[in-house]
């Protein structure tokens, strides 16, 4: 069911979500590597003042993905919205897709838990103060994932079924 046309809908959700999960990880993963590389090579004293400047300036620009978090889950939904919108199908497969929004809201649900146990640890004290949007994301995947349910299914399901065209 998830590799014909029909269970594209469950496959772009479980994608949404864990595109998310995955991103909201790596930039957090990086901030705090590139915190730690800043305040040690600082501590050495080989950074000169100028070399420290730009690696505040870097840190500030980087801090940026926190917005950009905000319009990735933006633009993944507007990707979900066309990509379903070229699936024909009828609206009885609405009920299996119902189904198989539990599996997907259970991974989303496994996504935050790994999320929150990961950005839980005390190693991520300060960089939790730095990215609150992705960390609101992140530990509210299974929300999105509705989100992404409910409009996949009215584009999928609000349209007439029609036939391929003959060539």
């Amino acid at each position: 069911m998830l590799q014909n046309k029909k269970g594209s809908l469950m496959f772009d959700i479980v994608t949404y979500s864990a595109a998310l999960f995955t991103i909201g990880i790596v930039v957090i993963f990086v901030y705090y590597i590139w915190q730690k590389f800043v305040t040690e090579f600082n501590a050495t004293g080989m950074l000169p003042a100028e070399g420290l400047e730009v690696a505040n300036n870097f840190t500030s620009g980087f801090l940026m993905y926190d917005t950009i978090m905000v319009l990735l889950a933006i633009c993944l939904i507007i990707v979900l919205i066309v990509s379903v919108n070229r699936i024909r199908t009828s609206a009885i497969y609405f009920v299996f897709i119902l189904g198989f929004a539990v599996m997907g809201g259970l991974l989303s649900y496994f996504f935050n838990f790994m999320f929150i146990q990961i950005i839980g640890h005390t190693t991520f004290d300060v960089v939790r103060g730095s990215f609150p949007k992705v960390i609101f994301i992140c530990t509210n995947l299974h929300w999105f994932s509705l989100l992404s349910l409910v409009i996949g299914s009215i584009v999928a399901f609000s349209k007439k079924e029609q036939e391929a065209p003959q060539f």
